[in-house]
C-alpha cells in the first residue's frame, strides 16, 4: 500500500473534507460541537436521503488508535512510511497544511432531487481553522472566486465546488453550490432543517464516533438470481439503514439496523441473514475468520433487524500481527 493510500485510510475525514472543497468527489461526515452551527440541525430537509456524522475524537480514542496503529504498522514497508496514526496525521498535516488538531467534527448529508440524475453532497464542518487560514490552504490547490449568498460569504472554483462560511472562526459547509446554499438557508432560518423518518432514525441510533442513517430507494437494490442459495431479494424490503461505530472500554463495536415496513418482512431479513452467518460459521476453518464470525450477532425485534460486531481491540491487534507474521518478508 502506498504512503498516500495509508494516509487516506487513517485520516479519511481530512482527505474527504479537503477533497470535497477542491475536487468535489465524495464526502464523509460527523456530528458534534454547537448544535446551532455544525450539527444535524443545519442539515436541509429538502431532498435529503442520508446523513452521516464523524466525531474528531476518533483520532484520540485510545481503543480506536490501538487498532489503527497496528494496521498502519503492518502496512508500512519502509521507514519513510508512517508507523502509527500520529505519524500518519502528522505527515498529512505537513503535506496539506491542515492541522488536524483543529478538526472538531462534521456532518455529511446527501440529497437526491427528483429533477436531477446525480446525488448532491454537502459537508458541514466544525473546526478551529479561521477563514483566512482554511481558504488559503484550499487556494494553494484551486483558484476560488469569492461571492455572497443570503448574507454569507461563499467561495467557488471553476468546477462548481463551493465553500460556504457559516462562521469565520471555523464553521464551513462544503460541496456543490446547491447543497451549500440549502445549508446556508437552514442556518439563516429561511428553510427547514431535517425532520421526519430519516431524522428520527438518526436520532434513535446510539451515539458514537461515527454514525449514519440512510433511506433505501424503492427500486430493487438486489437483482433477482435463481441460482442464489439464499433469497437475498428480501433485502429489497429494507427501507432504512442506520449504523454506528463506538468503543466501550477495550471493545470495538459496529452496530447496524435494517428497518422494514412490517414485522413479517423483518423476519425474512433476519432468517436470511442468520442463515448466511450460520453457514459461514460452519465452514470457517481459519482461526482468524472464525473469531471474526463469532463476534457477529444478529437480533430481530418487530420490524427491525440489528447486526452487531463486537471484539476486544487487543484480539484484533493480535490477529493483525499474526497475519502480518505470516506474510512473506520483503527483500
Amino acid at each position: 500500500m502506498s504512503q498516500q493510500t495509508q494516509i487516506a485510510m487513517v485520516a479519511v475525514i481530512a482527505v474527504v473534507v479537503i477533497g470535497a472543497a477542491i475536487g468535489g468527489a465524495y464526502a464523509f461526515g460527523v456530528i458534534g460541537g454547537d448544535d446551532d452551527v455544525s450539527a444535524i440541525n443545519n442539515v436541509p430537509d429538502s431532498d435529503t436521503t442520508a446523513v452521516a456524522s464523524f466525531d474528531g475524537e476518533v483520532f484520540t480514542d485510545e481503543t480506536t488508535t490501538m487498532v489503527l496503529d497496528a494496521m498502519i504498522e503492518a502496512e508500512a514497508r519502509t521507514d519513510e512510511e508512517p508507523q502509527s496514526l500520529d505519524e500518519a496525521l502528522e505527515m498529512f498535516s505537513d503535506e496539506s497544511g491542515v492541522d488536524m488538531d483543529g478538526f472538531n467534527d462534521a456532518m455529511m448529508f446527501v440529497q437526491e432531487p427528483d429533477d436531477q440524475q446525480i446525488e448532491q453532497v454537502g459537508v458541514i464542518m466544525d473546526t478551529e481553522w479561521d477563514e483566512d487560514e482554511f481558504i488559503g490552504i484550499v487556494e494553494e490547490e484551486s483558484e476560488l472566486q469569492e461571492d455572497e449568498y443570503n448574507g454569507y460569504t461563499v467561495y467557488e472554483d471553476d468546477f462548481g465546488d463551493t465553500i460556504g462560511v457559516l462562521d469565520a472562526d471555523g464553521v464551513y459547509v462544503i460541496g456543490d453550490r446547491s447543497s451549500v446554499e440549502d445549508a446556508i438557508d437552514v442556518h439563516a432560518g429561511d428553510a427547514d432543517s431535517l425532520s421526519g423518518d430519516l431524522r428520527d432514525s438518526y436520532d434513535n441510533e446510539e451515539d458514537g464516533l461515527i454514525k449514519f442513517a440512510a433511506e433505501i430507494p424503492d427500486e430493487d437494490i438486489v437483482p433477482p438470481d435463481p441460482n442464489q442459495q439464499f433469497d437475498v431479494n428480501v433485502f429489497n424490503n429494507v427501507n432504512t439503514v442506520t449504523g454506528v461505530y463506538y468503543t466501550q472500554n477495550d471493545d470495538i463495536v459496529f452496530h447496524t439496523s435494517m428497518v422494514t415496513d412490517t414485522e413479517e418482512e423483518a423476519t425474512d431479513v433476519y432468517d436470511v441473514s442468520n442463515g448466511a452467518l450460520s453457514m459461514v460459521r460452519g465452514s470457517a476453518d481459519d482461526p482468524e475468520i472464525e473469531d471474526v464470525v463469532n463476534a457477529i450477532t444478529i437480533e430481530h425485534d418487530g420490524n427491525t433487524v440489528s447486526v452487531e460486531y463486537r471484539s476486544d481491540a487487543n484480539d484484533i491487534v493480535e490477529a493483525i500481527e499474526e497475519v502480518e507474521d505470516q506474510q512473506p518478508q520483503q527483500p
